[in-house]
C-alpha cells in the first residue's frame, strides 16, 4: 500500500497501479484486510484517473468504496480495533473522491 503511495507522488502512475495490484490481487490471509484493500483500490483509481483512464477509476474507487462499506457493516473489532485504518480510508476516499469527480 505504501508502495503505491510513493510510486503515486513520484508521479509514476503505472508503478503505482502496478503496487496497488499487488496487494489488491494477493492471497488471501491475516495480512490481506480491509484496511491495506481499500487504500489499494483508492490509489488504484487516482493512477488510472492520471493516466487517463477515468471509467476505470471509477469502478476502482467504487470497489475501495464497498471495501468500507463492507467493513462498517461487521462493526464491533473490524472497525474499533483499526479505527486509525478507517480514519485514513475515509480520508483517502474524501480527497480522491474529490479529485477523480466522485462524491465519497
Amino acid at each position: 500500500m505504501t508502495k503505491a503511495l510513493a510510486q503515486y507522488r513520484a508521479k509514476d502512475y503505472a508503478d503505482s497501479e502496478k503496487w496497488a495490484d499487488t496487494v489488491l490481487n494477493a492471497q488471501e490471509d491475516g495480512r490481506k484486510h480491509w484496511g491495506n484493500i481499500a487504500p489499494c483500490w483508492f490509489f488504484k483509481a487516482a493512477a488510472l484517473n492520471q493516466s487517463g483512464r477515468g471509467d476505470e477509476a471509477k469502478i476502482a474507487f467504487q470497489q475501495g468504496q464497498k471495501v468500507l462499506t463492507e467493513a462498517w457493516a461487521e462493526g464491533g473489532n473490524a472497525i474499533y480495533g483499526y479505527s486509525h485504518d478507517y480514519l485514513l480510508c475515509k480520508q483517502l476516499e474524501r480527497e480522491i473522491g474529490k479529485f477523480i469527480g466522485l462524491k465519497p
